[in-house]
């Protein structure tokens, strides 16, 4: 529970403090409730006769009944964590020690009302932890794979976290490092990236998990960002791949302008993506059109042509790819701003 003002707490007491008196009238028992912190209330039942065993069901059924009660009537959600009964005074303070340690593993249990006999069992050694770094390294691997195994190894993750019994902390450190060594493995690859990336610590994504008190939402929290992370890491591979694809289409370009054939629609044949998209892609990586990039590299030849021989501007034409010599000469003249004719002559007189 949130910090409440200090009236808020009185009332809040009060309202516990009653129900109880009302929930423990026919169980012969007594309550003391007083507030430990801003968050905390700690509420001491006390036995009007000496319990002959464990009476452990009993205040859970209590706690319950209570909880109940706070939900139906006021509406404000609690946490109860009961410790074991103890037969003196001077032993409060274990039993209270106890269920303070079971409330610290809150998001594990996946419940309110929490009591000692839920963790019991539970490996304190240290060690636990380390066996998750494993998995850790299994989902970051499939991620940089592009593998959709991921989301496999998150749940499996997750349903560990409860079968251990892990504490809130444990589980907020765990996911803390799985962010940790997902931005190591994926950082620089791009600027997209990078910013989603570290969207984890600077858009709230940290501070929603630690805020929230319920493991599922957190799941449905981290699970949310990371197939965000994963559609722009897919999107930035295929861009990357195209990149590359696109360099060789260049070189083909290169090649082959002589067929009369080569399009936009040849290349998509040629290299199985969209002739909208490799026209995109063209003038993205280097910033000029298909058609421009063809026209170059014709004329380029074509130049040659005019200056080293003295063939037919309609047999140029169509050793570079053009059906006939108007649309090469229309083409010609709109680049360079001569007919070839004129190109070829100008070319003449300056070697006289």
């Amino acid at each position: 529970m949130h910090a409440l003002p200090a009236q808020d707490q009185n009332l809040l007491k009060f309202a516990l403090t009653n129900v109880l008196g009302d929930l423990m009238a026919d169980r012969q028992l007594q309550a003391w409730a007083e507030w430990i912190s801003g968050e905390r209330l700690g509420i001491i039942i006390g036995f009007r006769f000496q319990p002959v065993k464990d009476d452990s069901d009993t205040m859970l059924e209590l706690a319950r009944d209570c909880h109940r009660w706070i939900m139906d009537n006021l509406r404000v959600s609690l946490t109860f964590g009961v410790g074991p009964v103890v037969r003196g005074w001077r032993e409060i303070k274990n039993s209270y020690a106890a269920a303070a340690e079971v409330l610290s593993h809150r998001l594990a249990l996946g419940t309110d009302i929490a009591a000692v006999h839920m963790v019991d069992g539970r490996d304190d050694s240290g060690l636990q932890s380390y066996k998750y770094f494993g998995s850790f390294t299994q989902l970051v691997r499939e991620f940089r794979l592009s593998g959709e195994n991921w989301r496999i190894r998150l749940d499996e993750i997750f349903d560990s976290f409860r079968k251990d019994r892990l504490k809130d902390e444990e589980i907020y450190m765990l996911l803390e490092v799985l962010l940790q060594a997902l931005e190591q493995e994926l950082k620089g690859i791009a600027e997209t990236l990078d910013r989603q990336l570290a969207a984890a610590w600077s858009g709230g994504l940290r501070e929603r998990i630690r805020g929230s008190t319920d493991l599922e939402e957190i799941r449905e929290l981290l699970t949310g960002w990371l197939n965000e992370t994963y559609h722009v890491y897919v999107s930035v591979n295929e861009l990357k791949s195209h990149r590359v694809m696109i360099t060789e289409v260049k070189h083909y370009i290169e090649e082959h302008y002589a067929n009369p054939d080569l399009s936009l629609n040849h290349l998509s044949e040629r290299f199985q993506i969209s002739a909208k998209y490799a026209s995109y892609l063209f003038k993205e990586e280097f910033n000029m059109k298909f058609v421009d990039f063809l026209a170059e590299q014709r004329l380029m030849k074509a130049k040659e042509l005019l200056e080293t021989t003295s063939e037919s501007i309609q047999d140029i034409a169509l050793q570079i790819g053009y059906a006939n010599s108007i649309t090469f000469g229309r083409v010609f003249k709109r680049i360079t701003g001569m007919t070839p004719g004129d190109y070829r002559k100008s070319k003449l007189h300056k070697d006289e």
